[in-house]
């Protein structure tokens, strides 16, 4: 593993606001690295085989990606497992996703990614990984976290070439990216404040600074694949209640709602027949 040192210049995210990078810039790591910021800040870069690799290859390959609006409108396709948060218009009560339930060997198989994730956490960032999994332990019931990491939540991005764009709502600072891609070019991610950019070749994983670095990813070329494997748990998550109290919420707002809706229904229905008498009365 090669080590290197990165100066930081902080820039506004103003500067490239609805923008993808054009291409990679400064220095452009393709192998095994360590790097260090002048203000301490590490980011890590490792180009996988073997085990862990090869279960991303299989989510990729085995799982039905739907599609997704994103933030600035951006179109994407993917998968997600484990907790969501409450939607009070769409579902308003924490749940395990659509695809936890319906792809129970995916799900399983993300599990064990989230573990190795972690694992490489602790390996190379004993201190963070160390806190970020007592925040997640305190802020969210333990009841959803299965596999005891401070990742909750994981998504399987296909072929999406994200803006450039700070990470927001999330736990932790550090953000962690793992690559599947075959048949594509482009998608390097790309640190203009660092003058740094990642190769993204297939089987590369990377670990850094989500919510200080800026950073976005090169337009990508082919009909070939690239997904991108996250792991994260959402601030949102720290109002979920524990698993069998969410659900005896969810009976209790559905019945509410459905009260009330029965009330709205049964009231109609009075004021028309009140409007029919009147018309009778009338003739």
């Amino acid at each position: 593993m090669i080590k290197l040192r990165a100066t930081y210049d902080p820039q506004s995210l103003e500067l490239y606001k609805n923008s993808n990078p054009e291409r990679p810039i400064g220095t452009l790591i393709d192998e095994d690295a360590l790097i260090e910021t002048n203000e301490g800040d590490k980011i890590l870069y490792l180009i996988l085989k073997g085990p862990m690799l090869q279960l991303a290859e299989q989510v990729c390959r085995e799982t039905k990606a739907i599609d997704n609006n994103r933030t600035m409108g951006a179109r994407t396709r993917s998968s997600i497992f484990g907790l969501l948060p409450r939607n009070p218009i769409r579902h308003n009560y924490c749940r395990f996703s659509q695809h936890s339930h319906t792809e129970r060997g995916n799900f399983h198989r993300m599990l064990e990614l989230n573990k190795m994730v972690f694992n490489l956490y602790k390996e190379h960032f004993p201190t963070e990984a160390t806190q970020s999994l007592v925040n997640t332990l305190e802020a969210v019931d333990r009841s959803w976290n299965i596999v005891k990491t401070p990742f909750l939540t994981m998504n399987v991005n296909f072929n999406h070439a994200i803006r450039y764009h700070r990470d927001a709502g999330n736990f932790d600072a550090y953000s962690n990216v793992l690559v599947v891609k075959k048949g594509m070019e482009g998608g390097e991610l790309v640190f203009p404040e660092l003058n740094l950019t990642l190769s993204q070749r297939h089987g590369a994983f990377a670990i850094f600074n989500g919510k200080k670095f800026i950073h976005g990813c090169t337009p990508l070329i082919g009909n070939g694949i690239r997904g991108s494997l996250v792991f994260y748990s959402m601030d949102q998550c720290r109002n979920c209640l524990g698993r069998q109290a969410e659900h005896e919420r969810y009976k209790q707002v559905e019945s509410a709602r459905n009260r009330s809706k029965f009330s709205t229904e049964t009231k109609d229905l009075l004021k028309r027949a009140v409007e029919q008498e009147a018309k009778r009365g009338r003739k």
